[in-house]
């Protein structure tokens, strides 16, 4: 609901200032006419500071977990013939985050007023992706919305499932980095400057090892915010420099020829690609308007450049997998299980095909690589920390020999 401030006179010329809530400015002047009162002045109320900073939130306002799992309970509810507006209700009760909470309040308010779903969703792109206003848009042009929100529920949970198995397999590496840089940070910074003043007192000759550790923990030391100030700038310049689909493009057809690395992101892109786009397809979304959709998420500029050319090749009359066979983010196997689709008029089967072969392929990738990082890790850290150690070590035997 908004709030609504308004200015207006009774029929004795009294004045009258109050604030209501109503679902829009029609439904506002409507409930004063209702009154008795002649409206003067009617103007949308803003929300406080303090109201704004409660309902702040950072990144997405519900989290992935959360929105598949809303995803999946609205097809249930929707199944067991519950109305839109009751479903979305209980949902809003049962939701952990405030925002969406909120959002699904207002979004049942819409509807109340003669709003579509998918319109009301629409307002709240941050929430609902342009594939699930999509979706939701056609199950509601054939009537079978029910159906469309299985669809929908079915493709975010495989989403999560990929997403968890390959954050799972990335955890152990990324936790054994972050104590890496942690324990040479505290090496280098408070046990390497309290060695350096029994050097000096012992003066004894300093060995080149023990030399050149010194002189990188003095550097740390002392211009540590130099490294903080280059970090936040390498940080930015990165942001501003993706910002630039050209520069996007060179970047991602570099990435393509890394080794191991850029086999991986482009399976990862096309596990998506295909899965998005089959989901779309399956759920009676236009052809056209599908592949506007999957060039937007996929997030791989080479692959939507191709995208582009496909739909531009569908537009005149040709085939979707010709400007694929052309480029090589496509491998041969992908280009023909498409044109084999649409051929034989099973286009969505067989991208959901591809969709789970390279799911599989990422999960397995990641896994392997996941084992061949972790001891190349620990024989990283154990090297870095060993050097420092015996930097250390060694010009306490010249002063024991000294002595």
């Amino acid at each position: 609901m908004l709030h609504y401030q308004y200015r207006a006179i009774d029929q004795a010329g009294a004045a009258h200032r109050d604030v209501l809530e109503a679902a829009s400015r029609e439904d506002a002047i409507q409930e004063i006419r209702s009154l008795g009162l002649f409206l003067v002045s009617l103007s949308e109320k803003k929300p406080g500071i303090l109201e704004r900073a409660s309902n702040v939130w950072i990144g997405k306002p519900v989290k992935s977990k959360e929105f598949v799992v809303f995803c999946r309970q609205f097809a249930v509810l929707l199944e067991a013939g519950t109305s839109i507006t009751h479903a979305l209700t209980l949902l809003s009760k049962h939701t952990e985050s405030k925002p969406f909470q909120q959002v699904l309040q207002r979004i049942v308010t819409d509807i109340s007023a003669g709003n579509t779903f998918s319109d009301a969703c629409s307002r709240y792109p941050k929430i609902f992706p342009k594939i699930f206003v999509y979706m939701i848009r056609a199950g509601e042009a054939t009537g079978h919305l029910d159906e469309i929100m299985c669809r929908i529920a079915t493709h975010y949970e495989r989403e999560s499932q990929m997403r968890e198995k390959s954050r799972s397999a990335l955890t152990y590496p990324l936790i054994v980095s972050i104590v890496a840089v942690a324990a040479i940070v505290f090496l280098l910074t408070r046990v390497i400057p309290q060695f350096v003043v029994t050097l000096k007192e012992s003066g004894s000759a300093i060995p080149m090892p023990t030399r050149m550790v010194l002189a990188a923990s003095d550097m740390l030391v002392t211009y540590w915010y130099l490294f903080v100030l280059f970090a936040a700038a390498a940080v930015t310049a990165w942001a501003i420099i993706k910002r630039s689909p050209a520069v996007r493009y060179q970047l991602d057809k570099l990435a393509l020829k890394l080794p191991v690395f850029g086999v991986l992101s482009q399976k990862a892109a096309l596990s998506r690609m295909a899965r998005t786009l089959s989901t779309l397809l399956a759920s009676s979304v236009p052809v056209l308007q599908s592949i506007a959709i999957v060039a937007e998420i996929v997030n791989h500029e080479v692959m939507v450049r191709v995208l582009h050319a496909a739909g531009e090749s569908l537009r005149k009359g040709e085939t979707l997998s010709g400007p694929m066979q052309q480029n090589e983010v496509f491998p041969p196997l992908v280009s023909h299980m498409i044109r084999v689709g649409e051929e034989t008029g099973r286009l969505e089967t067989m991208l959901e095909k591809i969709a789970e072969f390279y799911e599989e392929d990422v999960v397995q990738a990641t896994a392997r690589l996941n084992a061949v990082i972790e001891p190349m890790l620990l024989l990283f850290l154990a090297l870095i920390v060993g050097t420092i150690v015996l930097s250390v070590m060694l010009p306490m035997f010249q002063i024991y020999q000294n002595v």
